[in-house]
């Protein structure tokens, strides 16, 4: 969730991609599947599933609105952060606490030395 609200809250204009899922949603009278990721019914993977974005290319450039360079890049870029999320998520790296700065150390002769 708190990646998911990080990429709708990105400054800038909303991928193409993620707008022509959106509008096929709305289409299908499906909106309400992404109305539930806000209410934390549903997670966002379950409604921005892979297929989806497959599908949703495809009709990008089917339809020749936007530069097919650009529309494909998107496309890989958001699988390419997709799969290190997944990654993070069953391997989670953590950054080197800093409850160790400026922690008192011992040296070899007893004499306890500020670092």
């Amino acid at each position: 969730m708190a990646w998911f609200a990080g990429d709708l809250g990105r400054a800038g204009p909303v991928p193409p991609v993620l707008v022509e899922i959106l509008a096929e949603l709305v289409a299908k009278g499906e909106i309400d599947s992404f109305l539930d990721v806000f209410n934390h019914r549903a997670k966002p993977s379950d409604v921005l599933t892979p297929s989806r974005l497959a599908a949703a290319t495809g009709r990008l450039l089917k339809r020749r609105e936007h530069k097919r360079s650009h529309i494909l890049r998107q496309t890989k870029d958001m699988v390419a952060e997709d799969l290190r999320r997944q990654r993070l998520d069953k391997h989670p790296a953590y950054a080197e606490s800093g409850a160790n700065l400026g922690a008192a150390t011992e040296s070899t002769d007893g004499v306890v030395q500020e670092a």
